[in-house]
């Protein structure tokens, strides 16, 4: 369940779309437009201001958090480990044992990360976080482009007023993307790789559209089928490499696939799948050699083996949609208000070919970017940077929706612009509190100097965070990730805990006789306590959390 203040912000929004929708139906049965005009444009002016406001805040925020010098999401220092180990061209994919070894990632994010280190002589995390922030500020303009492009063909010839509508849309669901920032987890300037992932999927997603609407276009039919199959093999090409940044990204080209399918556009589908599948093989072949086949053990193996959990999927679906009420009532009453009307003004506009077309690879990215949500958000450790797949594809679906309702007639889009207002309303936050501060920068250097301490007694592994420590090692999570495939502590840490390889251990969890901590108290059965006032981590998970102490074991 979410947090009471969560779930009343959800009750409200819910109920006040729905007041909405129900006032748009009655505006649009009425017929009054001309009434409504003044006010429909006023209402439209604040959602546009809103949506500037909120991409503002974003900027401010990530240029504050920029230069930050510790991690803002509680793994990013680990994060961080594997974009040096690229740095310094030590082998990524290593077994699992007392030392280093990695996440269930692909390695395109740290290679590109790794790469912009080397480029700008800086390995702190400002270069991974200038990759997650340039990586949102490409996804923002995808959305606004792909956005307009589902809108315009609904532009009415002989109404000159609507030709501002399709950019005005595709500018409030970027306002609405970058304005989730916050209920999204706050990833889209953190030392993450998600945002690559979105930025790259989107762009894979958006070509292929491209190239499904060049294929329907009017004149040289030769000339439109080439630019069609540039662009379906551009797609293929970004989708990989989106696939080898996330795995989920797999969603989306089988998504693609299918609206090809569904089109019937069986050459594009040879293209679009041969290109994929000879890419993606040959990569994964290539880093199977490389890494004696441990690539696939991370990267597949490992997040397959957590499974699906039934509790947390209904979360999504009882926790999560439900903040997004308001856009998925915007896209709701857009379709139900769709008419005999509506079909009697599009059979006669010349672009009508491309509207009962164009709409079925942003489908097929539609329902892929739901199902990637709702599978991550199920899956063991699924944050809640995981609903950024899905709450953008519901952004785009429901600004398109409304664009084109208002396109072919405007009678109630007063309404429809306030349950924009609505969903800004419904994902509002403050931004300040996104700041590291003075105080999360002491704790940061307090728990440094705690570390460097007990560095002089030998050996330090710091479970919970990365980059701490002079020598890396794993983190609790890569570690977690590998017992719930191996159902047992690798053996291996178990002999570097008998060994007492580690002079020290270091968690922010409470040492209690159960799964891993089991292990580690038969062989650092002595524990000592510090808390700290406050944690450095502003982002995600707040760990070292000010309520609980830090525990240090020693054999």
């Amino acid at each position: 369940m979410p947090p009471p203040g969560l779930l009343l912000r959800i009750v409200l929004t819910i109920l006040l779309s729905l007041f909405l929708s129900e006032r748009y139906v009655k505006s649009r049965r009425s017929g009054a437009t001309s009434n409504s005009a003044l006010a429909a444009d006023t209402i439209r002016r604040v959602a546009l201001t809103l949506s500037v406001f909120w991409i503002a805040c974003w900027c401010a925020i990530s240029v504050a958090r920029l230069h930050f010098p510790f991690e803002l999401e509680w793994i990013g220092g680990a994060m961080h480990d594997h974009c040096m180990r690229i740095l310094h061209g030590d082998p990524l994919y290593v077994p699992p044992g007392g030392g280093w070894f990695p996440y269930e990632y692909p390695p395109v994010y740290f290679l590109v990360s790794g790469t912009l280190m080397r480029w700008m002589h800086d390995d702190t995390f400002v270069p991974m976080r200038l990759v997650s922030i340039f990586s949102t500020v490409g996804s923002a303009c995808v959305v606004f482009l792909w956005t307009r492009s589902l809108v315009m063909p609904y532009c009415v010839v002989d109404r000159p007023a609507t030709r501002s509508i399709p950019g005005c849309w595709g500018f409030l669901a970027a306002g609405i993307f970058v304005a989730t920032y916050r209920f999204t987890g706050a990833w889209y300037d953190a030392e993450r790789l998600d945002m690559l992932f979105i930025f790259l999927s989107l762009c894979g997603g958006y070509l292929l559209h491209t190239g499904d609407t060049c294929s329907v276009k009017e004149g040289n039919a030769g000339r439109n089928s080439i630019y069609a199959c540039f662009y379906t093999v551009a797609a293929a090409c970004l989708l990989s490499v989106a696939f080898f940044t996330k795995q989920q990204a797999i969603l989306f080209a089988i998504g693609g696939a299918g609206a090809l399918f569904f089109r019937r556009a069986y050459i594009r589908l040879g293209a679009f799948v041969g290109t994929s599948v000879i890419i993606d093989w040959l990569a994964v072949r290539q880093l199977n050699v490389t890494s004696n086949n441990w690539f696939s053990y991370y990267c597949f193996k490992v997040p397959l083996a957590n499974g699906i959990r039934i509790p947390l999927a209904l979360q999504f679906v009882f926790a999560d949609i439900p903040l997004y009420a308001a856009v998925i009532l915007l896209g709701a009453v857009a379709i139900k208000a769709s008419t005999s009307r509506q079909a009697d003004m599009l059979a006669s506009a010349p672009v009508n070919s491309i509207v009962c077309t164009r709409d079925a690879v942003f489908i097929g990215v539609f329902l892929m970017g739901l199902l990637g949500s709702m599978l991550s958000r199920a899956h063991w450790g699924g944050a809640e940077n995981v609903l950024i797949a899905g709450y953008v594809v519901l952004a785009m679906a429901g600004c398109a929706l409304a664009g084109r309702r208002i396109c072919i007639d405007g009678c109630g889009a007063i309404w429809l612009y306030m349950l924009v207002i609505c969903q800004f309303v419904a994902v509002a936050y403050r931004p300040d509190l996104q700041v590291p501060r003075e105080k999360n920068r002491v704790a940061a250097e307090r728990y440094r100097s705690l570390i460097q301490r007990l560095e002089h007694e030998g050996g330090v592994i710091c479970l919970d965070h990365g980059g701490q420590t002079s020598v890396p090692h794993f983190q609790i999570m890569g570690l977690l990730d590998v017992m719930g495939t191996e159902k047992q502590v690798p053996d291996e840490i178990v002999q570097a805990l008998r060994s007492h390889r580690y002079a020290v251990v270091v968690t922010d969890a409470s040492p209690n006789a159960t799964g891993l901590m089991k292990e580690v108290l038969k062989y650092y059965p002595n524990v000592e306590s510090a808390r700290l006032e406050d944690t450095w981590v502003v982002t995600g998970f707040p760990t070292p959390s000010p309520q609980r102490s830090v525990y240090i074991l020693r054999p």
